[in-house]
């Protein structure tokens, strides 16, 4: 098979709009690689700050749930115990 080599075209117009085109392009990646990147670390953001305030929110629940509970005053249950042989 035949290597095929690319020639650049002598044209200055076809090169110019070639630029200019790889330019528009090169930007809207970019543009759209930078609105993809702020919704992710949004999205991130956004994740985070609901499982802080969810930890948050458990934390304060069992504060209150222990708080609550009386503190053990030592109480026996009286009992019988056998051993079989």
């Amino acid at each position: 098979m035949p290597k095929q080599y690319y020639l650049p075209t002598r044209n200055p117009l076809a090169q110019v709009f070639g630029t200019l085109a790889f330019v528009v392009v090169a930007g809207m990646a970019a543009i759209f690689g930078a609105f993809i990147l702020a919704a992710v670390i949004g999205l991130g953001a956004i994740l985070a700050l609901l499982v802080t305030v969810r930890v948050w929110w458990l934390r304060r629940s069992l504060r209150r749930g222990s708080a609550k509970q009386p503190a053990s005053t030592g109480t026996t249950i009286e009992g019988e115990f056998r051993r079989h042989r």
